[in-house]
């Protein structure tokens, strides 16, 4: 019901419709093959590879207790030549992951501007973040940092000093991301246009603390100084509508041709860190596109979007790789999607609806 009309296959699972001892028995199931797999772990990283799977389990267990109901579609529009997938999953009311989800819901967004016609690329998200789920992605970031340390561990070619060094860039990283969720929000967006001509390509993100972005930059720069090939950091080179100006600079090789042909003899890539924002960019004339974003931060925009979207145009990354170094692939595929209706492009949604999410590709 609701489905036929839409899709060619479509799947509709009402989990709470399976009695609770047969979902019991599948979670027991998991558990058994869960503790199976890890007898036969060893060496260093066996603990938290351990801890990993202990949490993906945990999570999973609470999935199948939680979950009302799952849709799937599958379609194929022959006459649009257009392919779709669409799904939707909601959680039991009153559950603690329905609570999750009726806290995701869309909001103001200060990168809202890469939502662009003529982006070759672009990636937006803008969602407010529930304290179930800041302590969810807190558990999370914990466990997969004891496994960055047990994988540094046992990484041949460190020095014990650049072990603490990397794992103590790690905690900051962890930290400040934990504190920008527990602002309440996440908010970003990424853009790349493309042509013939060159390309830019501009990230920008909501954090807790943009100081702590440059600090955390300053530190790696110092570190990196005195290594062969290190690239040069400028900090501090001047502001802009409050963000502070950076710029990475490092040089080319020769032997780099398609490199030399994309950035010329320097990729040079320009950081800028706000109050509560951080910005990056590289590409033919970035800096201005980041300016630009920088700018439509400051105008008030609404709400009435998807919680995240993406969409990939291929046709402009095509003609701008085949300006780069051409070949018969790249010509045979742009060929084919100058015959298209839309020039190749690929989209992703996710919306929030009542207690659950749901998505289109």
């Amino acid at each position: 019901e609701g489905m036929g009309n839409k899709y060619d296959i479509a799947v509709r699972m009402k989990m709470q419709k399976i009695p609770a001892e047969t979902r019991g028995m599948l979670t027991t199931q998991l558990k058994m093959g869960f503790e199976q797999a890890m007898a036969l772990q060893n060496g260093p990283d066996a603990e938290a590879s351990r801890e990993t799977a202990e949490n993906a389990i945990e999570q999973l267990e609470q999935l199948i207790e939680d979950t009302d109901q799952l849709q799937f579609g599958f379609n194929i529009d022959q006459a649009k030549q257009k392919i779709t997938i669409g799904g939707s999953y909601t959680a039991v009311a009153g559950s603690k992951l329905a609570t999750m989800y009726d806290g995701t819901k869309a909001i103001p967004s200060q990168f809202a501007s890469v939502i662009r016609e003529d982006a070759a690329a672009f990636l937006h998200q803008a969602a407010s973040i529930t304290p179930e789920a800041v302590k969810d992605t807190k558990a999370s970031m914990e466990t997969s940092l004891a496994a960055v340390r047990s994988a540094l561990d046992s990484q041949d070619g460190l020095t014990d000093s650049q072990r603490d060094d990397i794992n103590a860039l790690v905690d900051r990283v962890i930290e400040l991301s934990v504190d920008s969720a527990s602002e309440g929000k996440s908010d970003l967006g990424v853009l790349l246009l493309a042509d013939e001509d060159g390309f830019k390509f501009v990230f920008g993100a909501f954090v807790a603390d943009g100081n702590e972005v440059a600090s955390i930059a300053k530190e790696v720069a110092a570190k990196v100084e005195n290594e062969p090939g290190a690239p040069d950091f400028k900090f501090d080179i001047g502001k802009y509508n409050g963000v502070t100006m950076h710029l990475v600079e490092a040089d080319i090789p020769d032997s780099q041709d398609e490199a030399r042909r994309m950035f010329g003899d320097k990729l040079r890539v320009h950081i800028g860190t706000g109050k509560q924002s951080m910005y990056l960019a590289f590409g033919k004339d970035s800096d201005n596109l980041m300016k630009e974003l920088i700018d439509s931060g400051q105008k008030k925009t609404a709400a009435d979007r998807p919680v995240a979207q993406m969409r990939m145009t291929m046709m402009p990354m095509l003609k701008y790789a085949q300006s780069i170094e051409s070949n018969d692939a790249l010509s045979a595929m742009i060929d084919a999607l100058t015959r298209s209706p839309d020039g190749g492009e690929m989209s992703i949604v996710a919306e929030s609806i009542k207690n659950g999410q749901k998505f289109s590709f």
